[in-house]
């Protein structure tokens, strides 16, 4: 089978929506995410979807609102119905990009991180979510800075973070925590259009690896 055919290509699973581990709806838990006042982490273990759902919660802060009944679309930053603002992504893992979730070939420098930060940040205002994928690849100073100092409640509208654990120390509670289920991975399976069931008592620990397999698989046929 021709990587262009293959059901598990990766162009492909970068199009699948992010579901929330208690099948709740996104505008529900944006209202959990705004009564912590727009700080908090999405915690959970590697290739389980953290990165996926803070691209969608970046994509929906910063897309026009079109869904706000108003006969004029206003892009974000914009003031809609009190609690709509404008966010910026920051991807500590690439430190110059964050479209792709894989780590970069060769660890980058602290010097070299810093000052991608530091211009990250330069358009950060009082408006804007800061959205941070990576936290962990920081140094506990570093992390410390950007929570307590650089993205204060003082100098941006929120903060949300990606984490293997819980943040409380870094004074962040947790917003979602993806847990890998079969049942999860079989609904993926399905949106994919593939015909084919994980056993239940199947417990995949990594749902990224395991749709890597299934593209193996399929490209084996």
């Amino acid at each position: 089978m021709s990587a262009a055919k293959n059901p598990f290509a990766q162009v492909r699973l970068e199009q699948l929506a992010y579901r929330f581990p208690d099948a709740s709806r996104w505008d529900v838990n944006l209202q959990r995410l705004r009564a912590m006042g727009m700080r908090a982490a999405i915690v959970g273990p590697r290739g389980n979807g953290k990165t996926t759902l803070l691209r969608e919660l970046h994509r929906r802060l910063s897309r026009p609102t079109a869904d706000v009944k108003s006969p004029i679309s206003k892009p974000f930053p914009a003031h809609v119905e009190g609690d709509s603002h404008g966010s910026l992504l920051l991807n500590v893992c690439r430190c110059n990009s964050w479209l792709s979730s894989e780590p970069p070939e060769h660890a980058v420098d602290r010097k070299t991180q810093r000052a991608f930060i530091e211009k990250t940040l330069h358009s950060l205002n009082r408006n804007t979510v800061l959205l941070v994928d990576g936290i962990e690849r920081m140094t506990w100073i570093d992390r410390q800075r950007l929570v307590r100092f650089q993205a204060s409640p003082q100098r941006c509208a929120g903060l949300v973070i990606t984490a293997h654990q819980d943040c409380r120390i870094l004074g962040l509670k947790t917003w979602v925590r993806a847990k890998p289920t079969a049942n999860l991975l079989n609904e993926l399976i399905a949106e994919l259009g593939v015909e084919m069931k994980i056993p239940i008592e199947s417990q995949p620990g990594n749902i990224r690896d395991a749709l890597r397999d299934l593209y193996d698989e399929y490209a084996k046929r």
